[in-house]
């Protein structure tokens, strides 16, 4: 077996990943490399950092020992009757039921996978909330584990290896409550953890239908209804919802168009990072514009000048901020950025703002006048501009979250044809969590 080869399954299996797949089948694999793989050669894989499942398909080796630990842990705690789920659209009462479950606990753990997440879970219940990630450090510098009752709000965002990590950190004596919107988007990252458990049928699983918000017939209210029970949006006009028509290649600027009529106190939405570049270029130029004694510096590939408004891509404990809280650009040069974020001034030297600089890949910051819909969950806004265009990430998953991400109005930028394949696509991820899940309960 050549290195080109290991070179191009890992790069494979490294983009599958990233599309949120726990593994990928033979077939799509070979596919992928463009050549059948031998016996002799998925031997050799296995040896270079891979494992197969027991239909040959193949894992990265880390995600599948993720995987197994998991399906392990939760068939532990289904088995003991310390594992429920409780799902619904928003406005359902999630948040009620996590209030009335504290109220009686004596010992509780409230977290959720993102720092916004976690702030809205902790002002909504008066109890200390934080990010799963900050929970486990918390535990581990602690030397303890997780006991009592652990609830995870916004759990359709848990990706296999966090949630790998929170059942393996748990106390044996622990219960473990998941809550979310198994219809929105699954988490970035391999796995659909949420999904997989209720598919599994292995606990006790609540269904929240009934709307208790004062909108809950309001026209976006009935739109999230449509997607939910399968069927086509209606792109007629309503109050607080717009379809605004586009030929295909012109989506992205009319959106762009619609945004700058709006104004900047709308939040603009992309299924992918590539188009909100785009749109964050257009809307910087015309809202925040360079001028003498603004400073500015490039962050990979985004100028990033004082005034503008950014997204926090990386949790950073020491800093006080969380991946996906939104701040305003106070100044930027080369030294670096200073961001206020929740009133509090906060400082980036140049040296940490690039993707090479975070062990995942990602920018300290980017601009956040267009945000992907993946970095918008757990995050609500009053105006909402969707910009659709045809791309993979489209799924009605997507559109769900990104219409539910809005109070009083949202617009929909696209073409009919677009929106009817996105509605009628269903985010498919390769998983075997919940058929180790059903096997364990067998």
């Amino acid at each position: 077996m050549t290195e080109d080869l290991v070179e191009d399954v890992a790069d494979v299996m490294a983009e599958a990943e990233e599309e949120g797949h726990s593994f990928l089948p033979r077939p799509a694999l070979e596919a992928e490399v463009g050549r059948r793989l031998s016996r002799l050669e998925v031997r050799q894989l296995r040896d270079r950092g891979f494992a197969t499942g027991p239909g040959g398909e193949l894992y990265r080796l880390t995600t599948w020992q993720q995987e197994q630990a998991l399906a392990a842990g939760l068939r532990t705690l289904a088995t003991a009757g310390r594992l429920a789920v409780i799902t619904g659209g928003p406005g359902t009462g999630k948040t009620t039921q996590i209030r009335e479950m504290i109220q009686s606990a004596p010992h509780v753990t409230l977290c959720a996978p993102s720092g916004k997440a976690a702030r809205r879970l902790a002002e909504a219940t008066g109890h200390d909330a934080v990010t799963v990630h900050m929970t486990l450090y918390r535990a581990e510098n602690q030397q303890r584990r997780l006991g009592g009752l652990v609830v995870v709000d916004e759990a359709s965002m848990l990706s296999l290896e966090v949630a790998a990590w929170l059942v393996g950190a748990l106390d044996p004596g622990a219960r473990l409550v998941l809550v979310g919107d198994v219809d929105q988007l699954a988490a970035v990252g391999p796995g659909q953890v949420l999904r997989d458990i209720i598919a599994a049928n292995v606990c006790k699983v609540t269904r929240l239908t009934r709307l208790w918000r004062a909108a809950a017939d309001s026209p976006l209210a009935r739109q999230a209804r449509l997607l939910r029970g399968g069927h086509m949006l209606d792109l007629q006009p309503a109050e607080g919802w717009r379809f605004v028509a586009a030929a295909e290649g012109n989506i992205v600027e009319a959106a762009v168009q619609q945004a700058l009529a709006a104004g900047p106190a709308v939040q603009v939405l992309a299924p992918t990072r590539r188009v909100a570049r785009t749109i964050n270029a257009r809307l910087q130029a015309a809202w925040n514009p360079r001028a003498a004694g603004k400073g500015e510096v490039l962050v990979d590939r985004e100028i990033v000048r004082a005034g503008d408004l950014v997204v926090i891509n990386r949790n950073d404990y020491s800093r006080n901020v969380r991946n996906g809280e939104v701040g305003k650009v106070l100044d930027a040069g080369p030294g670096g950025v200073t961001v206020e974020v929740e009133g509090w001034p906060i400082f980036w030297p140049a040296e940490e703002l690039p993707a090479a600089a975070d062990q995942h890949g990602r920018p300290a910051l980017s601009l956040a006048y267009c945000m992907t819909v993946a970095k918008s969950q757990g995050s609500e806004f009053d105006h909402v501009i969707i910009a659709l265009p045809a791309t993979r990430a489209n799924s009605v998953n997507l559109v769900y979250t990104a219409l539910t991400r809005a109070r009083q109005s949202c617009t929909l930028v696209s073409s009919e044809p677009v929106v009817a394949e996105a509605v009628h696509t269903r985010q498919r991820r390769f998983s075997r969590l919940a058929t180790l899940l059903r096997a364990g309960a067998a």
